[in-house]
Order: C-alpha cells, then structure tokens, then sequence
C-alpha cells in the first residue's frame, strides 16, 4: 500500500476530476493522509476547504472506481463525490472532522447512480458517517450496502434525492442520530 500525503499546507489532498472530466478510472491499495491539507487558521476562524479525497465535485466525473483504500486524518470530509455510476468498494475513512465545523462528513455523496459497498467508517468527530445530500438535487439512485459506521458524532443521513437504497448495514454507537 502507498501513502499519499501532501506536503503542509498544500491546496489540497487528493483529486480526481475536482475541475474537469475524468471518466473510467480506478483507483487501488492507497492511504491518503489528509493531515497536511490547507485548513487557515487565523484569529480563532477556521477555514477548510478541502476534503481529503475529492471525486468529481464539478459532477461531470462518472465511473470512477475506488476500490482498498484507506482515508485518515481529514480536516473537512473523508471523501466527497459528485458525478454518477462511481464506485467505493472496500474502503476504511477514519478520524475526520478535526476541525468542527459541522459539515466534515466522513463520505459526501452529491451523486447519482453510485455504488458504496464494504466501506467501513469510523471516529468521525464533527458531522454524518455518511451523507447524501446534493443542495442542487440530483442525488438519486445510490446504492450503499454492506457497510459499517460506528464511533462517530452521527450516524447516517440521507438528506434528497430518489431511489436511493440504504440496505445490510450497520449503524452503532453513534453520541448523535444513528439514521
């Protein structure tokens, strides 16, 4: 397994498509450190601005594979994923949300047609395990199962959209709502 960590302060982690078009890629066997991803701090106000890995956030991205990775130490959220027919398969995203600021989720997804299975989420010290949620909508037909989230400040939110299905998973000992 390789480990991906920016430099200190560097403007961001790890992106796939963040500004344009990426379309069939996969991505396998990696830990992205989200530690060193540019937070400001200044005067008591906090300023994050990126997640610790970035898939498609502009919603032009599809059939992107994440597949055995491991996403730690993030200061907003684990993952955030936008476009459609993506994939999360086998995934571990801890300790994120360092800093509170009540929107550092451990998985975004403002996507459609995804699919999220086996992923594992844990100690997620500011927001959702999990959210779906797409401010502009379009979040339908999603598909998580199989997947564990415990030890974090909530459980699971599914915020908007239609069709999405939320089916064989765990949701525990969580110090806010479970679902």
């Amino acid at each position: 397994t390789v480990t991906m960590a920016p430099p200190p302060g560097s403007g961001g982690c790890f992106f796939i498509g963040a500004n344009g078009t990426a379309n069939q890629a996969g991505i396998s066997f990696i830990t992205v450190d989200g530690i060193n991803c540019a937070c400001n701090i200044d005067g008591g106000t906090t300023n994050c601005i990126n997640s610790a890995a970035t898939i498609g956030s502009n919603g032009l991205n599809n059939n992107i594979t994440l597949k055995n990775l491991e996403i730690k130490d993030a200061y907003l959220n684990g993952i955030l994923m936008g476009g459609s027919f993506n994939s999360m398969i086998n995934l571990k995203i801890h300790d994120v949300g360092i800093i509170a600021n009540n929107h550092a989720h451990g998985l975004y997804i403002a996507g459609t047609d995804s699919l999220i299975e086996r992923v594992e989420v844990y100690n997620i010290l500011d927001a959702y395990s999990i959210q779906v949620y797409n401010v502009a909508g379009g979040v339908h037909r999603n598909v998580v199962r199989n997947s564990y989230f415990h030890g974090g400040q909530k459980g699971v939110i599914i915020a908007s959209g239609d069709d999405n299905v939320f089916v064989n998973n765990i949701v525990t000992n969580t110090t806010g709502p479970g679902i």
